[in-house]
């Protein structure tokens, strides 16, 4: 109310301003109103329009300023009242005041009288109180003003009267609502003369009021209104709207409807009869309508006579307006159902009254003919909807007349833009004269009527069959829906094809006899209304219609189909959908089915070959161009499209009650589908042009649908490069077919049983048609005559594809165990026959194998999701259907149609295309649901075998081939032995018996036939069912083993084994080898709790009931399972190991284990397959399940394993390896002579694969022996407590050793090495640890045969050693080895058990190879090595012969030649070599013997690094003579050195030397010569020797190693050999000596030179080593060199070498060395020395020199010169008294080459220094001569060691020369001829001289004092 206040305060003042002079009242009530405004603003919580309310101040300065009749107070007092009045702010009181003065104050100008309208109408709206009189006046009032000539004031006049009049009926309504009071007023009328009724005020105000606007309409005299006059025309229009508004009210109210009768319909009738201009009549037009519409149950004859009279109107000779008017009015009583219905129950169904609703019908249909050119209608009506214009070119749809209008404006059509009114004529109230009307506009309203009967009953009748669900049925599909009527997902009505059915109807709804009257009302009106229809509809879709119109047309169309449908009105249904179906599909010729049987020409498809097959679908691909190119050019208009899309609809409506009808529709659908989402380009055509291959989406058309852009390729506008406006709508129409036709097969769930069958079955006799299959379930009501449509197809066939659709979306239906299973039976039967029948074509086949596979997983599936396990008959249902897939048996109608048709067509692809789709389901079935399967395991097994059975089949040509290849080989007898082994099984072992059902030839022969398949094309390419099935199998495998029974677990075992034998895929057969070992796994785990199980039972029946257990009763008990497992003492027939056979009912655990043997013997099979991946793959898992599962067999699996499975392998791997190399070498030498060999193939001539390590068939077959000798190496290391104990373990032991035995020596390198690694393994084991104490001798006899088959290894590897190094061997010697090879061979098979031949056909001399003689070292080492082992457990019973043995195999191993690859050996010791050392070292050196033999290998060990083998041993032999030196570059065996070996050996013997140093043997045996003879050897070649090192520290030459090594023997030596006196041989004693000269003379005078990279430091090293040496000889050799028994020769040999070794220099009398002054003294020297011939050493000239005056050049070694001729004095000297006769037999051998020696030193230099003259003398002859004359002072002989002649004897002389001087008397002459030489230090020593031997003979009493200069000059000579 705050706004009032101001307002009004506002106002106030302006009306005070203006009336202050000339109205002083109205100022005057104007303040005091103002003042009480402001009393109720200083009071706040007043509602100020109450306390207005409550008098009339508020009021009067507005009245007083109205009576002024001055404008400007007139206008402020009526803006304030009328804000009072929205206020509620004056009295109900004043009303009456107000309308008078408003009465007043209407004459004044138009705003005023604006303002008074604006007044009078809330004036009554907010005071409700006002009847009788006061709203007569405020009628009055506008009536009055509605008179104006002023058209403003007129129109606002007359919209307020008909606001004031609708309010008056809206009170009446109000008033009804509320209950009558007691004080309320009440007024009686009479109705006629026998009724009358009371009242109330509204409903009397109402009553005179509507009876007044009839009168005054009518030029009659109103009671109520104070009027004289009304226009006709507004009085119309006054009762419409009251009628329009308020017809519930005239229903309710008895007076009301009286009005109607007695003044309404008489005044209509009255004005029809006669003529009325536009205005009137259509005024009338419109009351009559709302009469029709809302009051037709009141009015019923008045409405017959209102229809009657408008039918008449629609007749030509009434006026055009007037038609069209009652066309609208027809329009609007059409478009109401119930009002329909009401019709035709008052009228038609009536025998006594009009037919009506038929009129009316056939007055539409009349009328829509009458000139058919004006919307371009065709007599056919099929020319605009079957045809275009005529594409040249193809397109999605065509360039024609795809459109709904023509293009061109001047053609005749009918559209809702052009043929209708924007504003229909019965609305336009403003017009005087008759509107412009379009010709064509009541044709249009003609078609309206029509559709909207149609529509009208389908709105009635369809929700009764929707469940209570109203959804249109087009709602996809139509762009603005009027009505709900229509439903596109409505489920179909459950009536079937009996119109008495109605009880699901009844049921579903309460008043069941009044809908069954209503449904029956609806079925009499569309029997009466489907004629005309038809023939009505039939017209206008022939005629030009726009879109919009054709669409409602076909809208209505297909309800009315929906409405017979439902109502089974069989006739018109069918009528209905004959002629949509023919609108739907162009009625090209080409679409018929007889173009292409009679018209082959120029197509080389021959499309019907024979008379069964003549109705067969025809692909696409197979047509000829031209025809390709015509279907090409079909053009599907929108009316095509259209017609699609409602027969879609009508399907899906009507799809419970079609039965038979659904062939005709489905086969519609069928060309449709092909026309619009699978027609392909045609060939010849540019790419590109069509590339539609699947549903468009849909893309926003004109109407406004929005939907999603297309992907259609359109064709592009090429002016604009947009899409034309008609390919956006073709791309609406196929997105929608598309999603409808997708939800008419999803709606087929709603189907009841007998629909659903009648469905199934029309989709299979359209598929059948498609295969030419013959057809079993063709309805009996169809026609028999086959379908005149060609059935064409792109790639896949659209009956089967929606078979698989609604198979896998209703599959509850399908698998209910409580239906009958006759439909899954129909869908299934149908697909697997259609895909096994041998002229399906292929992509119909291969879409059946899909949807097969679809169909069977997606029941799987269900049924696990609804009932959790499946149901036993439906895993037997959907196994057998997968069986009828992969092994298919025709039905027995069937089969001869099949064979006849196989005569001519090949159908093994066809077949193998099925079965692949049953193993891709079976696999998928077992990943989903195998866990769920109970029942049918067997069958699955059959299945999946099948496959490698036609595996083996398809095989078995070639096998065949290779089988008559080997027979018809000439072989020798060997070979054609080792061929019968497979050959005839029954003679081998159980390898190749058992499983004769899974054994094929190729698993043991190559394929032969492979170079024929390399040069052509092979006629059987891999199918891939192999890889398929398999999967399955592995699946199986490792996820179900639990659910499989024992015989089941048979099955599963040999179809792993065919598995793995199968040819096409390798690593499926890997794979199925690693099965085999999760089998395995399986079966002992399983083994073992039933054995568990089995003891638990026993401990409870002897303990009871006692569940107190600990851990370590757990362990216990884990215990007895285990040896109750190994105590099964249940034998193991032979018999049952056949893989074929059915177990029996044995008990659990021997089940077990004859599972598990049959499991080894299925890997065994495998183990020799050709290919080598496989057969290893398998040997490893074989060996691997034996060795984890050994510890658990008893002794009837162990002795099954040994003698069914291991040896019958190795056995029968040898075999196979011979038989594939000779083939191999067989075709190769084949090849070459047709010289037809192809290079860089991946298989060799054998057909194998082959990997780039591995090039020959034999080094694959070596991997695979690798592999077996391994296995049965580790199995009898860790089992052989296990084996030992069985029955035949000898024969076992000795066949496992005669095999190592034969693959050692008889093998490649890899084998070879393999071999003695298992040899190795075998006797690894220590058995004296797991054997009992009673049976360690019988352990060691087994060792003992191991010792003798390494030695028979060892002996033989070397046999052709020295033949192949000798180049010159005969062919005997070749022969020789052959022989000894095969007498070993005969020997070794000798000594086997006769019943293990058959086992040892691979060692029969027939089929061994000969010796190898390419040993590797590796394989050497690893045959040293194994010596250890075996040692350990014979070392006791080791004998001396047999030492003798394992040193000789140790020296030929040693230097066995013939290696292709050897170690480096300088700086380390090679594996060999460490590995000899090794054995070596652990031999018992106690016992008696050994050690000599011991030594004497090792001083041979020693050799080797300087001789070539052979020779070091010729040279041991011959007693080390010089000739066997040989140098590094001289030897031809140069590859491996020795050298760290003679490092390693010479400390080795030095060592064990000194440990058996008293040994007799070792000197008597030449052991010890030889020890000092290897010593001696390398100090021989001295710098000749090879380098010690390469990478090393230690970088000590040999000759030094060795000479330091042969002086440590030496010292102990010697002394031992000289203590052993006579026990020790003289010849070997002499020998020592003889070596140990020969080494000194060797070593001393080495004829080597040093290298020219050495250093003066180093020579000094040597220089002072060698000195060293002559110390040692000094002082520890020539103690016993002097001993009686060694000759003196020997002793004069060594004299003479230290003498030689004495020399200082040399003469060159040439002058060569003067003209290269580039060389060192050293260097010629060294060259010289070389050069000199070592035997005239002694008679050079610097030993009898006489007047030379040649260049004296020095030796390079001065010190060890000067060191020998020292020695020389010091073995003369007696300064060392012990060992005097020793000594003294070594003086008297050196003195004489002393003397001599000096004596030419001193005659040599008295003749050369007269010749010198002047010139110095060298310096080396001056200190020799001084170093002479020093020595010679110092020395005293031994007394009488310088013998005398004869006639001296007793003689001074002799006195003078036997005593310590006796040097000096001796050269006494010869110092005397040099007192005259001019060096006065020589001359002062030889005074000396002189004086001592004066002295010593008694002339002189004291030497003379020597000189200083003499005496440091001796000192430095000397040192």
């Amino acid at each position: 109310m705050s706004g009032l206040t101001p307002f009004l305060q506002t106002e106030l003042l302006s009306l005070s301003s203006e009336a202050r002079r000339k109205h002083p009242e109205i100022k005057e009530a104007a303040e005091r109103l103002s003042a009480i405004l402001r009393s109720f603003k200083e009071r706040p919580g007043y509602n100020i329009a109450n306390e207005l309310s409550k008098s009339e101040d508020a009021l009067r300065p507005f009245v007083l300023a109205c009576e002024t009749k001055q404008v400007k107070l007139v206008t402020i007092a009526i803006g304030c009242i009328q804000k009072l009045i929205s206020f509620h702010a004056i009295p109900e009181t004043s009303v009456r005041t107000i309308l008078r003065k408003l009465t007043d104050i209407s004459v004044h100008g138009v705003e005023i009288q604006l303002k008074i309208l604006q007044t009078v109408l809330p004036l009554l709206t907010n005071y409700r109180s006002v009847h009788d009189d006061v709203l007569a006046e405020a009628l009055l009032i506008c009536f009055r003003l509605q008179d104006s000539k002023i058209i403003v004031v007129n129109n606002t006049a007359a919209a307020t009267l008909r606001q004031l009049v609708i309010f008056v009926f809206d009170k009446v309504t109000k008033e009804d609502a509320q209950e009558a009071t007691d004080d309320e007023p009440k007024h009686d009328i009479e109705l006629n003369s026998d009724d009358s009724i009371t009242l109330r005020p509204c409903a009397k105000d109402a009553y005179y009021l509507f009876r007044d606007l009839c009168l005054l309409t009518n030029n009659e005299p109103p009671e109520f209104l104070r009027l004289s006059h009304l226009s006709k025309t507004f009085g119309l229009e006054l009762i419409e709207s009251v009628l329009t508004n308020h017809y519930a009210l005239f229903r309710e109210h008895k007076e009301l409807s009286s009005l109607l009768r007695e003044r309404v319909c008489p005044l209509i009738i009255k004005h029809f009869s006669e003529k009325h201009e536009f205005p009137q009549t259509m005024r009338l037009t419109r009351v009559v309508y709302i009469l029709i519409k809302q009051f037709s149950e009141i009015l019923v004859t008045e409405c017959e006579i209102f229809l009657s009279m408008f039918v008449k109107i629609l007749e030509p000779e009434n006026p055009h307006w007037q038609r069209v008017l009652a066309m609208e009015i027809f329009r609007g009583v059409c478009g109401d159902p119930l009002l329909l219905c009401s019709i035709y129950r008052w009228y038609d169904r009536q025998g006594s009254s009009t037919n009506v609703f038929r009129d009316m019908i056939t007055a539409f249909g009349r009328l829509a003919t009458e000139r058919p050119q004006l919307i371009g209608a065709t007599q056919g009506g099929r020319d605009s909807i079957d045809h275009g214009t005529g594409a040249s070119s193809y397109s999605l749809h065509g360039p024609g007349n795809t459109t709904f209008t023509n293009n061109d404006p001047n053609s005749p059509c009918l559209s809702a833009s052009g043929s209708t009114m924007r504003i229909q004529c019965i609305d336009q109230l403003d017009k005087a004269d008759p509107p412009s009307i379009p010709e064509t506009y009541i044709f249009y309203l003609a078609a309206v009527c029509l559709n909207t009967i149609a529509d009208g009953l389908a709105g009635f009748a369809l929700p009764r069959f929707a469940a209570g669900s109203v959804r249109s049925v087009s709602t996809s599909t139509i762009k603005s829906v009027s009505n709900n009527n229509n439903n596109s997902e409505q489920q179909q009505p459950s009536s079937k094809n009996n119109s008495s059915d109605k009880s699901t109807i009844d049921a579903n709804n309460n008043n069941g006899p009044v809908k069954r009257n209503e449904l029956t009302l609806i079925t009499d009106m569309a029997n009466v209304a489907w004629p005309g229809l038809l023939a009505a509809m039939s017209f206008y879709l022939s005629a030009n219609l726009d879109e919009e119109l054709f669409q409602s047309t076909m809208r209505s169309y297909q309800n009315f189909t929906n409405v017979c449908g439902v109502l089974d009105l069989v006739v018109p249904r069918d009528a209905f959908l004959t002629n949509l179906c023919k609108n739907a599909i162009p009625a090209a010729p080409v679409l018929s089915s007889g173009l292409f049987s009679n018209k082959n020409t120029g197509s080389s498809t021959s499309i019907a070959t024979t008379n069964s097959m003549s109705t067969m679908a025809i692909a696409y691909s197979d047509l000829p161009v031209q025809q390709q190119q015509v279907l090409a050019n079909i053009v599907l208009s929108d009316k095509n499209l259209y017609s699609l899309r409602v027969l879609l609809n009508i399907a899906m409506f009507l799809g419970g009650v079609l039965g038979p009808s659904w062939y005709l529709i489905l086969e519609t659908l069928q060309q449709a589908d092909f026309l619009l989402f699978n027609r392909p380009t045609p060939k010849g055509t540019t790419p590109g042009v069509r590339e539609h291959q699947g549903p468009p989406s849909v893309r926003r058309t004109l109407s406004g649908t929005t939907t999603s852009v297309s992907t259609v390729t359109a064709q592009v506008n090429p002016v604009t490069d947009q899409p034309s406006t008609s390919q956006l709508m073709e791309a609406d129409h196929i997105a929608i077919i598309h999603g409808s036709l997708n939800r008419l097969f999803e709606n087929s769930r709603f189907l009841d049983d007998h629909a659903f069958n009648a469905f199934t079955i029309a989709l299979c006799r359209l598929s059948s048609e498609a295969s030419g299959l013959p057809s079993t379930q063709e309805d009996e009501s169809l026609p028999s005559t086959k379908s005149s449509r060609a059935k064409i197809f792109n790639k896949t066939s659209f009956a089967i594809e929606k078979l698989r659709y609604i198979s896998t979306l209703d599959m509850g239906r399908l698998i209910n165990p409580d239906r009958d299973p006759g439909t899954w039976d129909l869908i299934t039967t149908h697909l697997i026959a259609t895909a096994n029948y041998p002229v399906t074509p292929s992509t119909i086949r291969t879409q059946c194998c899909e949807s097969i596979a679809d169909i069977i997983i997606t029941a799987m599936d269900f049924s696990l999701s609804e009932h959790k396990e499946p149901d036993e008959k439906l895993q037997i249902r959907l196994l057998t259907a997968l069986n009828q897939c992969i092994n298919y048996t025709p039905a027995k109608g069937d089969s001869p149609l099949f064979n006849n048709i196989d005569n001519h067509n090949n159908n093994n692809k066809t077949f193998t295309e099925v079965q692949r789709t049953g193993l891709d389901t079976l696999n998928k079935l077992l990943q989903t649901s195998g866990h769920s399967f109970t029942c049918g395991w067997g069958l699955i097994f059959e299945m999946i075998k099948h496959v490698t059975t036609a595996q083996q089949q398809q095989y078995y040509y070639y096998s065949t081939t290779t089988t008559e290849y080997d027979e018809n080989n000439d072989y020798s007898n060997s070979e054609a032995k080792i061929s019968s082994i497979h050959e005839e099984p029954a003679e081998r072992a159980s390898i190749d018996t058992t499983t004769s059902s899974l054994r094929t030839n190729s698993n043991y022969t190559t394929t032969a036939t492979t170079t024929t398949t390399n040069q052509g094309t092979s006629k059987h390419q891999p199918s891939g069912l192999i890889k398929v099935a398999f999967a399955s199998l592995q699946l199986i495998c490792t996820d179900f083993l639990s659910l499989l029974s024992p015989d089941c677990l048979r099955q599963c075992i040999a179809t792993l084994g065919a598995f793995g034998m199968q040819n096409e895929d390798v690593n499926i057969s890997l794979t199925a080898i690693g099965l085999l070992w999760n089998l395995s796994d399986f079966i002992q785990t399983k083994r073992l709790h039933s054995t568990k199980s089995t003891l638990t039972k026993k401990t409870d029946s002897d303990q009871g009931d006692d569940d107190n257990n600990n851990e370590d009763e757990d362990e216990d008990s884990y215990d007895d399972v285990q040896s109750t497992m190994e105590d099964d003492d249940t034998p193991i027939e032979k018999h049952w190991l056949n893989i074929d056979q059915p177990l029996s009912s044995e008990k659990e655990t021997t089940t077990l284990s004859i599972l598990w043997m049959l499991l080894l013997l299925q890997l065994s099979h495998i183990c020799t397959d050709p290919r080598p991946e496989v057969r290893n793959g398998a040997n490893q898992t074989l060996f691997r399940t034996i060795m984890m599962n050994g510890s658990v067999l008893n002794q009837h699996l162990w002795s099954a394993c040994i003698w069914e499975v291991l040896f019958p392998l190795l056995d029968a791997i040898k075999m196979s390896a011979i038989r594939a190399i000779r083939m191999m070498q067989q075709q190769e030498q084949e090849a070459k002579a047709l010289s037809s060999s192809t290079k860089d193939q991946d298989r060799d001539a054998s057909g194998f694969m082959l990997h780039h390590s591995r090039d020959t068939a034999d080094k694959q077959w070596d991997e695979t022996k690798v592999l077996v000798l391994t296995g049965l190496a580790n199995i009898f290391r860790d089992f052989l407590s296990k084996l030992y104990v069985l029955p035949k373990f000898e024969r076992a032991w000795s066949l496992i050793l005669a095999h190592l035995e034969d693959s050692c020596l008889r093998s490649s390198q890899e084998v070879s090495l393999a071999s003695i690694k298992s040899f190795q393994t075998i006797v690894s084991q220590q058995p004296t640890t797991e054997i009992d104490g009673g049976k360690k001798q019988d352990i060691t006899s087994l060792w003992r045969s191991a010792w003798q088959s390494w030695l028979v290894i060892g002996e033989n590897m070397v046999v052709q050693a020295p033949a192949k190094q000798d180049d010159n061997d005969d062919d005997d010697d070749g022969d020789e080895e052959k022989h000894h090879d095969d007498s070993t061979a005969t020997r070794r098979i000798k000594e086997l058990d006769s019943e293990l031949h058959l086992l040892t056909l691979s060692l029969s001399s027939s089929s061994m190879a000969p010796i190898s003689n390419d040993f590797s070292q590796e394989m050497l080492t690893a045959y040293v090595n194994m010596f250890t082992d075996l040692y350990k457990v014979i070392s006791a019973t080791f004998n001396l012969s047999d030492v003798e043995s394992l040193l000789g195999v140790l020296k030929n191993v040693l230097v066995y030649s013939t290696s292709q690859q050897y170690r480096p050996d300088i700086d380390h010791l090679s594996p060999l070599q460490e590995a000899v050392l090794n054995v070596i070292q652990i031999l018992d050196m106690d016992k008696p013997g050994i050690p000599p033999l011991v030594l004497r290998d090792l001083s041979e060990y020693m050799t080797l690094a300087f001789l070539n083998p052979q020779v070091a041993q010729q040279h041991h032999q011959q007693g080390g003579d010089d000739k066997s030196k040989l140098s590094p570059q001289q030897r031809r065996y140069s590859t491996v050195t020795y050298i760290a070996l003679n490092k390693q050996t010479s400390e080795m013997v030095v060592e064990l030397f000194q440990k058996h140093i008293n040994n007799l043997s070792l000197y008597s045996e030449g052991v010890f010569e030889r020890i000092i003879g290897a010593f001696g050897l390398p100090m021989k070649l001295k710098y000749d020797c090879p380098p010690s090192y390469k990478h090393g520290d230690d970088k000590t030459p040999l000759w030094k190693l060795a000479t330091s090594g042969l002086l440590e023997v030496l010292r102990l030596g010697l002394e031992k050999l000289h203590s052993f006196g006579e026990d020790v041989p003289l010849n070997r004693f002499i020998g020592v000596w003889r070596t140990l000269v020969d080494i000194f003379h060797g070593s001393l005078l080495s004829p080597s030179t040093p290298p020219s990279n050495m250093t003066i430091e180093e020579l000094d090293v040597d220089e002072h080593f060698d000195i060293s040496v002559l110390s040692v000889i000094q002082n520890d050799i020539v103690i016993y060199l002097g001993e009686p028994r060694v000759p003196n020769e020997l002793i004069k040999k060594l004299v003479d070498i230290v003498h030689q070794s004495s020399r200082l220099y040399y003469v060159d009398e040439s002058n060569s060395h003067r003209k290269n002054n580039l060389e060192s003294e050293e260097e010629i020297a060294t060259k010289q020395l070389a050069i000199e011939d070592e035997d005239n050493v002694r008679y050079d000239r610097s030993g009898d020199i006489i007047g030379t005056t040649g260049t004296i050049v020095p030796v390079m070694k001065e010190s060890f010169a000067y060191a020998a001729l020292k020695t020389l004095f010091v073995l003369c000297s007696a300064e060392k008294q012990d060992h005097l006769e020793v000594r003294k037999r070594i003086a008297r051998a050196t003195i004489p080459i002393l003397l001599e020696r000096c004596e030419t030193i001193l005659r040599n230099y008295t003749a050369d220094e007269p010749l010198l003259g002047r010139c110095p003398f060298p310096r080396v002859r001056k200190e020799e001569m001084l170093f002479f004359l020093r020595q010679s002072l110092d020395l005293q002989l031994q007394r009488d060691i310088l013998l005398c002649k004869e006639e001296d004897k007793g003689t001074a002389r002799q006195l003078l020369l036997s005593g310590p001087r006796g040097h000096l008397f001796y050269l006494y002459p010869t110092l005397c001829r040099m007192i005259t030489c001019d060096d006065p230090t020589v001359v002062g020593l030889i005074r000396d001289c002189l004086q001592i031997a004066g002295t010593e003979i008694g002339l002189s009493t004291s030497p003379l004092p020597s000189s200083p200069s003499s005496s440091s000059s001796l000192s430095s000579i000397t040192t």
